[in-house]
Protein backbone atom coordinates (compact mmCIF):
# COMPACT_ATOMS: atom_id res chain seq x y z
CA UNK A 1 0.00 0.00 0.00
CA UNK A 2 1.25 2.96 -0.78
CA UNK A 3 0.95 7.06 0.93
CA UNK A 4 -1.94 7.80 -1.94
CA UNK A 5 -3.92 4.87 -0.59
CA UNK A 6 -4.27 6.17 2.95
CA UNK A 7 -5.86 9.60 2.39
CA UNK A 8 -8.38 7.35 -0.26
CA UNK A 9 -9.29 4.64 2.28
CA UNK A 10 -10.20 7.09 5.00
CA UNK A 11 -12.18 9.31 2.28
CA UNK A 12 -14.41 6.38 1.64
CA UNK A 13 -15.06 5.33 4.93
CA UNK A 14 -16.34 8.51 6.03
CA UNK A 15 -18.24 8.52 2.89
CA UNK A 16 -20.02 4.84 3.86
CA UNK A 17 -20.18 1.82 3.09
CA UNK A 18 -21.93 -1.46 4.06
CA UNK A 19 -20.13 -1.99 7.17
CA UNK A 20 -18.23 0.28 9.66
CA UNK A 21 -17.09 0.24 12.70
CA UNK A 22 -18.69 1.35 15.66
CA UNK A 23 -17.38 3.86 16.68
CA UNK A 24 -15.16 4.72 13.77
CA UNK A 25 -12.01 6.04 15.44
CA UNK A 26 -10.25 6.32 18.46
CA UNK A 27 -7.27 7.55 20.58
CA UNK A 28 -5.70 5.83 23.05
CA UNK A 29 -3.12 7.85 25.87
CA UNK A 30 -1.44 6.89 29.30
CA UNK A 31 -4.69 8.06 31.32
CA UNK A 32 -5.66 4.39 31.88
CA UNK A 33 -8.71 3.73 29.47
CA UNK A 34 -8.98 1.38 26.66
CA UNK A 35 -10.68 1.41 23.21
CA UNK A 36 -13.31 -0.29 22.51
CA UNK A 37 -15.85 -0.79 19.75
CA UNK A 38 -17.87 -3.15 17.76
CA UNK A 39 -18.40 -4.09 14.06
CA UNK A 40 -20.37 -6.59 12.12
CA UNK A 41 -23.00 -8.95 11.52
CA UNK A 42 -20.45 -10.29 8.61
CA UNK A 43 -21.60 -13.05 6.35
CA UNK A 44 -19.11 -14.48 4.24
CA UNK A 45 -15.31 -15.17 3.88
CA UNK A 46 -13.09 -12.62 2.71
CA UNK A 47 -9.80 -14.94 1.97
CA UNK A 48 -7.78 -11.75 0.08
CA UNK A 49 -5.23 -11.88 3.11
CA UNK A 50 -4.08 -15.34 1.82
CA UNK A 51 -2.82 -13.46 -1.24
CA UNK A 52 -0.81 -10.39 0.48
CA UNK A 53 -3.76 -7.90 -0.10
CA UNK A 54 -6.14 -7.96 2.87
CA UNK A 55 -8.53 -4.92 1.41
CA UNK A 56 -11.83 -5.11 2.03
CA UNK A 57 -14.45 -4.95 -1.05
CA UNK A 58 -17.81 -3.91 -0.02
CA UNK A 59 -20.88 -5.47 0.16
CA UNK A 60 -19.00 -9.18 -1.33
CA UNK A 61 -15.87 -8.97 0.80
CA UNK A 62 -16.15 -6.57 3.71
CA UNK A 63 -14.18 -5.50 6.15
CA UNK A 64 -14.21 -2.98 8.79
CA UNK A 65 -11.40 0.16 9.14
CA UNK A 66 -10.73 1.83 12.33
CA UNK A 67 -8.58 4.78 12.58
CA UNK A 68 -6.09 4.45 16.05
CA UNK A 69 -4.57 7.11 17.18
CA UNK A 70 -1.24 6.52 19.80
CA UNK A 71 -0.71 9.36 21.75
CA UNK A 72 1.87 8.85 24.42
CA UNK A 73 4.67 11.74 26.34
CA UNK A 74 8.11 12.07 24.72
CA UNK A 75 9.20 10.17 28.11
CA UNK A 76 6.72 7.55 28.73
CA UNK A 77 8.92 4.37 26.91
CA UNK A 78 12.11 5.76 29.25
CA UNK A 79 9.59 5.40 32.29
CA UNK A 80 7.72 2.15 31.35
CA UNK A 81 10.54 0.14 28.87
CA UNK A 82 8.29 -2.88 28.93
CA UNK A 83 5.30 -1.36 27.89
CA UNK A 84 2.62 -2.99 25.24
CA UNK A 85 -0.17 -1.91 23.19
CA UNK A 86 -2.44 -4.60 22.86
CA UNK A 87 -5.61 -4.83 20.28
CA UNK A 88 -7.55 -8.01 20.49
CA UNK A 89 -10.79 -8.94 18.36
CA UNK A 90 -13.16 -11.64 20.14
CA UNK A 91 -16.31 -12.59 18.01
CA UNK A 92 -19.32 -11.63 20.23
CA UNK A 93 -22.46 -12.70 18.39
CA UNK A 94 -21.46 -16.36 16.78
CA UNK A 95 -23.34 -16.61 13.69
CA UNK A 96 -24.22 -20.35 11.93
CA UNK A 97 -22.90 -22.24 15.00
CA UNK A 98 -19.54 -22.57 12.35
CA UNK A 99 -15.88 -21.56 13.50
CA UNK A 100 -15.72 -17.44 13.09
CA UNK A 101 -12.53 -16.57 12.26
CA UNK A 102 -11.73 -12.81 12.41
CA UNK A 103 -8.00 -11.35 11.31
CA UNK A 104 -6.40 -8.04 12.13
CA UNK A 105 -3.95 -5.77 9.81
CA UNK A 106 -2.62 -2.65 11.46
CA UNK A 107 -1.14 -0.07 8.74
CA UNK A 108 0.92 2.90 9.73
CA UNK A 109 0.54 6.40 8.59
CA UNK A 110 2.62 5.52 5.18
CA UNK A 111 0.07 2.72 4.25
CA UNK A 112 2.45 0.11 5.45
CA UNK A 113 2.17 -2.81 6.95
CA UNK A 114 3.02 -2.82 10.42
CA UNK A 115 1.27 -5.68 12.31
CA UNK A 116 -1.39 -8.21 11.76
CA UNK A 117 -3.33 -10.92 13.50
CA UNK A 118 -4.11 -13.90 10.89
CA UNK A 119 -4.25 -17.14 13.04
CA UNK A 120 -7.66 -19.03 13.72
CA UNK A 121 -7.34 -17.94 17.43
CA UNK A 122 -10.62 -16.09 19.18
CA UNK A 123 -9.66 -13.85 19.86
CA UNK A 124 -7.57 -12.68 17.57
CA UNK A 125 -4.84 -10.05 18.56
CA UNK A 126 -1.77 -7.98 17.71
CA UNK A 127 0.92 -6.68 19.78
CA UNK A 128 2.88 -3.84 19.44
CA UNK A 129 5.99 -2.13 21.66
CA UNK A 130 4.92 1.13 22.56
CA UNK A 131 6.27 4.17 21.10
CA UNK A 132 6.70 7.13 22.75
CA UNK A 133 4.76 10.39 20.71
CA UNK A 134 1.74 11.16 18.57
CA UNK A 135 1.04 8.03 15.91
CA UNK A 136 -1.76 7.36 13.18
CA UNK A 137 -2.77 3.91 12.22
CA UNK A 138 -5.45 1.91 9.99
CA UNK A 139 -6.67 -0.75 11.53
CA UNK A 140 -8.29 -3.57 9.11
CA UNK A 141 -10.67 -5.92 10.97
CA UNK A 142 -11.21 -9.05 8.22
CA UNK A 143 -14.01 -11.60 8.37
CA UNK A 144 -11.89 -14.44 7.14
CA UNK A 145 -15.06 -16.66 7.89
CA UNK A 146 -18.25 -15.65 9.20
CA UNK A 147 -21.71 -16.70 8.92
CA UNK A 148 -23.82 -13.18 10.49
CA UNK A 149 -21.61 -13.04 13.16
CA UNK A 150 -20.53 -9.42 15.23
CA UNK A 151 -17.17 -8.73 17.15
CA UNK A 152 -15.77 -6.50 19.29
CA UNK A 153 -12.70 -5.18 19.46
CA UNK A 154 -10.40 -4.03 22.62
CA UNK A 155 -7.27 -1.86 22.06
CA UNK A 156 -5.12 -1.10 25.56
CA UNK A 157 -2.08 -0.01 27.13
CA UNK A 158 -0.16 -1.94 29.45
CA UNK A 159 2.78 -0.11 30.80
CA UNK A 160 4.66 -3.04 32.05
CA UNK A 161 7.35 -2.37 34.62
CA UNK A 162 8.41 0.84 35.46
CA UNK A 163 11.86 1.70 34.39
CA UNK A 164 12.63 1.98 38.91
CA UNK A 165 11.40 -1.11 39.50
CA UNK A 166 13.74 -2.93 36.63
CA UNK A 167 16.76 -1.06 37.62
CA UNK A 168 15.64 -1.97 41.37
CA UNK A 169 15.16 -5.46 40.60
CA UNK A 170 18.69 -5.01 38.47
CA UNK A 171 20.61 -3.94 41.39
CA UNK A 172 19.23 -6.61 43.41
CA UNK A 173 19.93 -9.38 41.39
CA UNK A 174 23.48 -8.36 40.61
CA UNK A 175 23.90 -7.70 44.49
CA UNK A 176 22.13 -11.37 44.66
CA UNK A 177 24.60 -12.89 42.58
CA UNK A 178 27.84 -11.03 44.19
CA UNK A 179 27.02 -12.45 47.32
CA UNK A 180 26.30 -15.45 45.84
CA UNK A 181 29.71 -15.66 44.47
CA UNK A 182 31.68 -14.68 47.63
CA UNK A 183 29.98 -17.35 49.27
CA UNK A 184 30.99 -20.30 46.47
CA UNK A 185 34.61 -18.83 46.60
CA UNK A 186 34.73 -18.75 50.85
CA UNK A 187 33.07 -22.47 50.40
CA UNK A 188 36.02 -23.40 48.01
CA UNK A 189 38.77 -21.59 50.27
CA UNK A 190 37.16 -23.67 53.05
CA UNK A 191 37.60 -27.10 51.47
CA UNK A 192 41.25 -25.99 50.20
CA UNK A 193 41.95 -25.25 53.66
CA UNK A 194 41.21 -28.45 55.27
Amino acid sequence: MNKTIWPALVLGLSIGGAYAADPDSGTLTDNGEHIEFTGGPFVGANTFGQAGDSDGIDPVFACDHFTLTIDLPDDYVERYPTALIRISTLVTEPGAGVREDYDLYLYDEDGSLVAEGVSERDPEFIVLLAQPGLRSYLLRIVPFTATASSYTTIIELSPGVPAEDIEARSMSIAAGSLGGGLLVLAALGLRRSR
